[in-house]
Parts: structure tokens; C-alpha cells; sequence
């Protein structure tokens, strides 16, 4: 559509990369607001509850860090990501069709279509980038942190979700003619194991660049990794080991404190982060082994 229009001119893609960037802002901030209803955060429980802000201010300032955060720069202005934001908008839109229709089934007329757009959104993720892939197992993660007891019933309607999961493999035999294609590494020169070892630290690096958005760089020079116990690798793993236990503790604390729900939202950003990321910094070997676009989805 950009070519169509801009033809060679430029400026027409920068404005659609925009675009996208600006809506992803506005669907960030309707999610958390969906989340935090689950958590029955309301405006008028305010007085009663722990939570020390508004809902929609809350909102408003997890959106405008997510918009303005300087390691987006390269999702936005790098016109061929528009594949990574194109890509979390209808991962977002998918969660928040699904939440919505979770939350009101009950009380909208037609709720399933609401079910079916969110499966159509979930398709459209999946047909746009890779990093979809977790899509379905976000779902399920909302399900099973947000949503207790989890009903039989709500099983079922993951499915559709967890079918999906065929169409990135499907794609790229498509693409590339051979079954061996479906989660083909994209470089034979790094191993599996040194390119997961190489993630540790990257993934430090990736969180670094998020609290302090400083030395960015658009094509890194980054070593790689052959040893875990390298000083710099084995620092960096007992640090996310600690982040997984300190999940693992908030999500246990979650049982024992009902009347902190926040402690479920903290959970839940921890493991978002990792879940979204997991495609990209894994074992399947990329060439380039740290890029800050793949921080764009998992920053939310």
C-alpha cells in the first residue's frame, strides 16, 4: 500500500511506521486497563484497595513509556520492522478481543464474535512475524494467572488459539520448500548451544537498555559466548535465575495475599517479558545475534 502511494519516497513509510506505533500505544493502554479489571482494580475500590494510582493513570503511564522509550527508535524508524510493531499490534489486539470477550460474554449481544476476531487477529500476527508464535501461550498465561479456577469450558476455547501454532512452520515450508524449514536455524555459523549461551547476556544487555537507554546501536558487534562459567555469562544467569525465583515468589505470594493483586500484574510483566522474547533469544541461531527491535513486543 506504501509503494503504491510513496512509490521510492520514504517519508510515506516513516508516517505508516507512525501510525502503527502511535495505535500500539493506544492498545497498550486498553490492555492494562482490561488487566487491571481482572484484578477488580476499579476506580471506585480505590479506597479500599493497596493500589496507590487510578486505573487509567496507570494506564496512560505504562503507554506513554512504552510510546516515548527510546529503544523503540529502531522498531519505528527501521521501515522493514514495521514487521516487529505491525506484528505486536495484532498480538495486542488478540489479548485484548479475547479479555474483553472474557470479561463481558456474558453481558454483550453476539460475544462470540468478539472470540472470532480475536482468532482472526491471532492469525494475522502469526502471518506478519515470527514472534507471534507465543501468542497462544500468553493466553494461556492470562488464563491461568488472571482466572482461577480454570473451567474445563475454558480450555476448549484455547484451542482455536493453539491451532494457529501450524501457521509459522506451515509458512516457512511454504516458503522455503522443505519440511527441515518449518524451525530452521537462519545461520549454521553458531552453534545452538553457544547462541543460547550468547542470549544470557544479551537479555542483560536487553534489560540494561531499559532502564538506562544509553550507547544504543543499530548493528552491534556482540562476542560470542562458548562457556557458560565466562565471569560475564555465569553473573548474568544467576541474576535471571533470581529474577525467575523472585516470579515464582510473587506468584506464590499471590495465593497468600489476596488483598495485593498487583503482585499478579508484577508476575505477569516478568514473565511477558521473557515469554515474548523466547523466540528470538533461545536456541535457534539468528544471524544477528542482539537487535533492539526485538525489545519493541517484549518492553510492554
Amino acid at each position: 500500500m506504501n509503494y503504491a502511494l510513496h512509490g521510492f519516497n520514504v517519508s510515506g513509510y516513516h508516517w505508516g511506521n507512525l501510525i502503527i506505533h502511535a495505535v500500539n500505544g493506544f492498545l497498550v493502554f486498553y490492555l492494562v486497563l482490561l488487566l487491571l479489571e481482572v484484578l477488580g482494580i476499579h476506580r471506585s475500590t480505590l479506597a479500599s484497595n493497596p493500589f496507590p494510582i487510578s486505573p487509567s493513570w496507570f494506564a496512560s503511564i505504562v503507554a506513554l513509556i512504552f510510546v516515548a522509550h527510546p529503544i523503540q527508535t529502531q522498531a519505528v524508524s527501521y521501515i522493514v520492522q514495521r514487521f516487529t510493531s505491525l506484528a505486536t499490534l495484532f498480538y495486542l489486539l488478540t489479548l485484548i478481543l479475547y479479555l474483553f470477550w472474557r470479561l463481558n460474554h456474558s453481558r454483550i449481544r453476539h460475544p462470540y464474535l468478539w472470540y472470532a476476531a480475536a482468532c482472526i487477529s491471532s492469525i494475522l500476527a502469526m502471518k506478519t512475524k515470527e514472534i507471534s508464535f507465543t501468542l497462544p501461550m500468553m493466553l494461556f498465561v492470562v488464563e491461568v494467572l488472571f482466572f482461577r479456577p480454570i473451567a474445563k469450558m475454558r480450555w476448549v476455547t484455547l484451542i482455536p488459539f493453539l491451532l494457529t501454532l501450524l501457521i509459522i512452520p506451515l509458512s516457512r515450508i511454504d516458503a522455503l520448500g522443505s519440511a527441515e524449514a518449518g524451525f530452521a536455524r537462519e545461520t549454521m555459523s553458531i552453534t545452538r548451544w553457544d547462541y543460547l549461551l550468547t542470549q544470557i547476556r544479551v537479555i542483560m544487555t536487553y534489560l540494561r537498555l531499559l532502564i538506562l537507554p544509553v550507547h544504543q546501536n543499530l548493528d552491534y558487534d556482540y562476542p560470542i559466548v562458548h562457556s557458560l562459567f565466562e565471569p560475564p555469562v555465569f553473573i548474568s544467569f544467576i541474576f535471571l535465575c533470581l529474577l525467575g525465583g523472585l516470579t515464582y515468589h510473587l506468584l506464590f505470594r499471590r495465593d497468600q495475599c489476596p488483598d495485593r493483586p498487583y503482585l499478579r500484574l508484577i508476575a505477569f510483566g516478568i514473565l511477558w517479558f521473557f515469554l515474548t522474547l523466547s523466540v528470538e533469544s533461545s536456541i535457534i541461531p539468528i544471524k544477528d545475534v542482539i537487535n533492539e527491535h526485538r525489545l519493541y513486543l517484549p518492553s510492554i
